[in-house]
């Protein structure tokens, strides 16, 4: 459901009415989603999630999902859907920074940040960290550490899979340059396997 909403908000092509949903949706999900994790009898924090997912619906149908989305293809069978766009989340958000400009600032505001007087690089730098914090509060893993799965040879195969999907570099707001993709895929992937964004370039 969050990895929905800012997908599709960090999607750079316009779209009317697509963006102010995706905000609403990840301040929703923020909201809701560690009461509903906590506690499933809680039906206020359970019909936030159940809106909250559907809005996400909406956004991607609008703005389609990019990176995180693309790379977790390759882990059909080793994590769930969920996690695995979840944990590549902040290392493709770090990728995207150049070019996301005051989006970075938003989503990080909607996450909970506070981003007064920041950057669009730092407000992004605040907004991953509070991806890792709620992360964290759901017990979830913020890398992919101990998915024995990807080594070099899964990483190689992930960042191929990606360069040769249409419609995920069609939507991702960061296309790299021709002779550049597999080298910058392959660091966001190794930077998510470190848990490590500082490295992705």
């Amino acid at each position: 459901t969050l990895t929905h909403h800012l997908e599709g908000y960090f999607n750079i092509k316009a779209r009317k009415g697509a963006d102010p949903v995706a905000l609403e949706g990840i301040q929703m999900t923020v909201r809701h989603l560690v009461a509903a994790y906590r506690d499933g009898s809680d039906a206020e924090a359970r019909k936030g999630m159940s809106k909250a997912s559907l809005t996400g619906g909406y956004v991607i149908h609008f703005k389609p999902a990019g990176l995180p989305h693309g790379f977790s293809y390759s882990f059909y069978n080793i994590l769930p859907h969920g996690s695995a766009v979840a944990v590549l989340l902040p290392y493709c958000w770090k990728y995207y920074i150049p070019v996301l400009g005051e989006r970075s600032i938003e989503a990080a505001r909607a996450l909970g940040a506070k981003v007064e007087g920041m950057n669009e690089e730092r407000a992004a730098q605040a907004g991953i960290e509070k991806l890792f914090r709620l992360y964290e509060e759901l017990g979830h893993p913020a890398s992919l550490a101990e998915v024995e799965e990807v080594d070099d040879d899964f990483i190689d195969k992930a960042a191929r899979t990606v360069l040769n999907d249409t419609a995920k570099m069609d939507a991702t707001p960061r296309r790299p340059e021709y002779d550049k993709g597999y080298d910058e895929f392959t660091s966001i992937l190794r930077a998510a396997k470190e848990g490590k964004p500082d490295i992705v370039p």
